[in-house]
């Protein structure tokens, strides 16, 4: 499987020539995919162990070993560290076609490697995916999500919503509210309601500022946990999810913000 590991910034070229523009940013030049497809890891069961993604027996995640004294540990991702690979944004550039997605503990200095989970996919062709670690023990599994990602507008930011939290007790509503300014006044737009376990919300449009994303247990007028604070840029594309093991008192890391373009 050659080039298995290749990064394809490239296919979310478009967005970054925003980020050129920036104030104190280095100008960013990517060449784009002709084929293949597109995936990204994201370790959001609390209780599984750090984990490398494979297609098939070849490894797509890619950090650096950590070497001690007395063996070569292979490092992967886990829950408490580097939640997402590649890191932040972007994806494995990976040829399209039928797979068996395995997550493995490779870490563990059991022997052997062993499986946290495995599932059955097919990727296609120029298609973005997020592979996402969920469950908890006993019942970790891999849900994969296409990324259908909005077609490029410079002007406005966009954001959708993932409930992978483990074992929560009804389904979760998201609103994105933006802060009040000189000359604007607030303004909440749903991002989704009733999003089930292993549920997504398609991409939504929001202006660019600065913004609460509240969650609420669906029904509930009184948030569940809220990122606060967050300046969405236009042209960029985000994920928010839920994750972990639910809890009536949810911490910071119990919800995530990535950017996928």
């Amino acid at each position: 499987m050659k080039n298995i590991v290749t990064k394809s910034f490239a296919i979310l070229a478009a967005g970054f020539l925003l980020g050129a523009c920036e104030k104190n940013t280095i100008e960013e030049h990517f060449a784009p995919f002709e084929s293949g497809a597109h995936i990204k890891m994201i370790h959001a069961a609390q209780d599984a162990p750090m984990v490398n993604m494979y297609l098939g027996n070849e490894k797509v995640t890619a950090l650096a070993p950590t070497v001690t004294i007395t063996d070569t540990i292979i490092t992967g991702l886990s829950y408490a560290g580097t939640a997402v690979f590649p890191a932040s944004y972007g994806y494995a550039n990976v040829p399209a076609g039928n797979y068996n997605v395995q997550m493995i503990d490779t870490t563990s200095k059991k022997g052997s490697a062993v499986v946290v989970s495995t599932a059955s996919v097919n990727l296609n062709d120029k298609t973005p995916y997020s592979a996402f670690l969920i469950g908890t023990t006993g019942a970790f599994e891999t849900l994969l999500i296409e990324d259908k990602l909005p077609e490029g507008n410079y002007s406005k930011a966009y954001i959708r919503f993932v409930n992978v939290m483990a074992g929560a007790p009804a389904n979760f509503d998201m609103s994105a509210v933006r802060k009040a300014t000189a000359d604007k006044p607030s303004t909440t737009t749903v991002i989704g309601t009733n999003v089930a376990y292993k549920g997504n919300t398609a991409y939504v449009e929001i202006e660019p500022g600065t913004y609460d994303f509240p969650i609420y247990v669906s029904g509930s007028t009184t948030a569940y946990t809220t990122m606060t604070g967050v300046a969405p840029t236009a042209g960029r594309v985000y994920t928010l999810y839920t994750r972990g093991n639910y809890t009536n008192k949810p911490a910071t890391t119990n919800r995530v913000l990535v950017r996928d373009r």
